[in-house]
């Protein structure tokens, strides 16, 4: 199984961008922080990078909603691809193609009204607030109310 589920905060502004045939495709790097301690006890912590390829509806959805340090939760698969660079060098990605974003930030909840879900499809699983029917239920709690 090849499955990635990702929380973190974009590292610059998605790059919308088009194939030849016209098929969307959106671009961002996600930072994740991993947060630990060391024998002592003293606290650390680990950021790494994730390059993140979504195709579709969903990339103009994401370009059009999110921007640098917006905090994602993303779900796809991890792919491995080779390209040759403008030196003739060729070079080795990895990358994640998404097929699930959930933004994160409230006032990005609180603009498209849709759950935050692209494509909106079988409910959000990890928003306190779905049914799991795509629908909310609307509790009137402010996400900025919550202390988690």
């Amino acid at each position: 199984m090849n499955k990635v589920i990702l929380v973190g905060r974009l590292g610059k502004d998605p790059e919308l961008g088009y194939t030849q045939s016209g098929t969307p495709n959106c671009k961002f790097s996600l930072a994740t922080t991993e947060f630990s301690k060391d024998k002592d006890g003293t606290p650390g912590q680990k950021t790494m990078w994730h390059n993140i390829v979504i195709w579709g509806k969903t990339a103009e959805n994401v370009a059009k909603y999110i921007r640098k340090g917006s905090q994602v939760l993303v779900e796809g698969k991890i792919n491995n691809r080779s390209y040759v660079d403008k030196s003739g060098e060729k070079k080795y990605i990895s990358e994640v193609t998404c097929y699930s974003v959930e933004f994160l930030d409230s006032k990005i909840k609180k603009q498209d009204g849709n759950n935050n879900q692209y494509p909106k499809d079988k409910g959000n699983p990890y928003d306190r607030n779905s049914n799991n029917n795509g629908n909310s239920n609307n509790n009137n709690a402010d996400d900025d109310d919550i202390p988690f």
